[in-house]
């Protein structure tokens, strides 16, 4: 190779190198600037987690000294002794609103076991509350570091911009889109999607987040253009917020006219069985305007299954029935509370 030959390579390599290097302080950035407040903080415990890695390790048994010699000391002057090398698991981190997940390679003796020997030892080094650490396939260690709990915290809804009003409109969602209801202990979104699931029992004790969960599925569905929503509720808890967006309403004590609306959508099932025949489905999954969803929320469901009127408490309960038992293939989603 000539010596232009070499320079015009050296540069090409060198040049590579810069572009990568640019590509990915792009990537950094863009991250960055897209972050809202509290994925920043944990963006920065990311990087200083990673900076103290290699000094770390060792101190917490997560490091192992290779004592196998380099070529360069196999062939070098042997004068003084190879000083054994000291291997760190490599990092992978990613951040979010409650705080970073690392990703690392499991080293020989340095297994699940040990990492959740040093799961105490970590979590003070990293600052968190926290710390899950897990193996999902072998040779790979998941140590997940909460900084804040995600059960505690109060994270805004992405329906809502900055300042809390609106950014979303009528008809911008359809039944198939995933409807987030919140996040988990682990801080993993919890997601449903109308389309493809089925009925849903809401229980819970007061103040335990029945009514914020249901408020949070009605306010996605209003805005969905494929979906009829059908609210009852004697309490007027569900029915108040959206008694303008929901195609059907009831506040009544009594069971009779909640009645009434359930043998509507059951007639509406009827009408649709002729559908099974001519698209050779047992379940109904693609919805549109014509043919929308129907989502049935009733709350205070015990307000009419234990009514004292023993002859409309009966027929509320054979109405609601027939539903649950066959509505979820005619495209009927119920949502009962209690």
């Amino acid at each position: 190779m000539t010596g232009n030959s070499f320079g015009l390579a050296l540069l090409a390599v060198v040049g590579l190198g810069g572009l990568g290097l640019l590509a990915w302080s792009g990537y950094c950035f863009t991250r960055w600037c897209r972050a809202d407040a509290e994925t920043r903080v944990s963006l920065r415990q990311a990087r200083r987690l990673r900076w103290g890695w290699k000094r770390l390790a060792p101190m917490l048994g997560l490091a192992i000294k290779d004592a196998t010699p380099t070529v360069l000391q196999q062939y070098g002057p042997q004068e003084q002794p190879a000083k054994p090398r000291v291997l760190v698991p490599r990092l992978h981190t990613r951040a979010d609103a409650f705080g970073v997940t690392v990703t690392a390679d499991a080293l020989p003796q340095v297994g699940l076991s040990a990492w959740q020997d040093a799961g105490e030892g970590l979590c003070d080094a990293w600052g968190m509350r926290r710390i899950r650490i897990s193996q999902p396939k072998p040779g790979v260690i998941v140590a997940r570091g909460f900084r804040r709990e995600p059960l505690e915290a109060v994270i805004r809804s992405p329906l809502l911009g900055p300042d809390g009003s609106p950014v979303c409109r009528p008809g911008q969602f359809v039944s198939t889109d995933d409807v987030l209801l919140g996040w988990d202990e682990d801080g993993t979104p919890v997601v449903l999607n109308l389309a493809y699931s089925a009925h849903a029992l809401v229980a819970g004790l007061t103040r335990s987040g029945k009514s914020i969960t249901v408020n949070t599925l009605l306010a996605y569905a209003s805005l969905m253009g494929d979906v009829r929503l059908i609210v009852i509720d004697p309490n007027l808890g569900a029915v108040a917020p959206w008694w303008r967006t929901a195609y059907k309403v009831s506040d009544a004590i009594h069971p009779d006219e909640p009645t009434e609306i359930l043998r509507w959508v059951r007639e509406e099932m009827q009408r649709r069985e002729r559908l099974f025949w001519s698209g050779r489905t047992d379940r109904i999954t693609e919805f549109s305007p014509e043919l929308p969803l129907l989502l049935v929320v009733i709350d205070e469901v015990a307000n009419y299954t234990r009514h004292p009127d023993r002859k409309a408490r009966e027929r509320f309960e054979a109405e609601l029935l027939a539903i649950a038992s066959q509505g979820a293939k005619f495209g009927v989603r119920l949502w009962l509370l209690t």
